[in-house]
C-alpha cells in the first residue's frame, strides 16, 4: 500500500499521470505472508512500514531520508531466505547508489525474524560549502554527509557516519563519488572504509 499526501496529477482520456512532489513524505505499508509446503514452522507473517523523502534546501543543497521498520509474527523458525535482510556493499566499489544501503555492515550479520528498524540520512551540500573555498570551487565538487543506523533485537545498534565527495570526474564525465565511512557499534570492532561510487 502506497500513501501519497496532497497528490497532484494530470487526467487524460488514456490515463492518470501523477506529478512527483517532495512537499510530503511517501509511505509504504507492506504485509508479507509465507506458507510452507512441508514444514509448518516455516510459516510467517511480516508487517513493515517504509517512508522516504527528498527535500530541496535551495542553495544549501538537498536532504534525503529513508526509514523502515517492522516485525514478524510466528517467524522464529522460518527459513533463512525469509529473514529480514539489510542491503550492504560487499566491495569497495558501489555500482548502486541507493540511499538504503549500508557501507560497512557485513552481509547477513544482522538478518532477523524479530523487530527491526533502520534509518538512512543524506545531505548533499552541492556547492554551498566547497564552492566557497578559493581554488577548490573551480573543481565543482559536492560535499555529501551521511548517517545510517540499524536496530535489531539480537544486536546492539549499528551506526555509520560518513563524508563524501560527489561530482568527481573530467569535463562532462562526472560519474564518480568518494566516501569515507566510519562504523560504530558497542561491543564490536569499529571499522573505517573508503568507497568509490559510480553513477552509470
Amino acid at each position: 500500500l502506497r500513501i501519497d499526501f496532497d497528490q497532484s496529477y494530470y487526467l487524460y482520456p488514456d490515463g492518470k499521470y501523477t506529478v512527483s512532489s517532495s512537499k510530503y513524505p511517501r509511505f509504504f505499508l507492506y504485509y508479507n505472508q509465507g506458507w510452507a509446503t512441508d514444514l509448518d514452522t516455516y510459516n510467517f507473517s511480516k508487517i513493515s512500514l517504509r517512508v522516504n523523502q527528498n527535500l530541496s534546501w535551495q542553495q544549501r543543497g538537498t536532504f534525503s531520508y529513508f526509514a523502515r521498520g517492522g516485525f514478524f509474527i510466528g517467524g522464529d523458525k522460518t527459513s533463512f531466505i525469509d529473514y529480514q535482510h539489510f542491503d550492504s556493499t560487499p566491495t569497495q566499489i558501489r555500482l548502486k547508489q541507493g540511499l538504503d544501503r549500508f557501507y560497512l555492515l557485513d552481509l547477513y550479520s544482522h538478518s532477523t525474524t524479530n523487530t527491526f528498524a533502520e534509518v538512512h540520512l543524506q545531505h548533499n551540500f552541492k556547492g554551498w560549502i566547497l564552492g566557497k573555498i578559493p581554488g577548490i570551487s573551480a573543481l565543482n565538487l559536492n560535499l555529501v554527509a551521511t548517517g545510517k543506523a540499524l536496530y535489531t533485537q539480537e544486536h546492539n545498534p549499528f551506526i555509520e557516519v560518513g563524508l563524501g565527495l560527489d561530482n568527481l570526474g573530467w569535463g562532462k564525465y562526472r560519474i564518480l563519488r568518494l566516501d569515507f565511512v566510519k562504523s560504530l557499534q558497542s561491543g564490536n570492532q569499529n571499522d573505517f572504509g573508503v568507497f568509490v561510487g559510480l553513477s552509470l
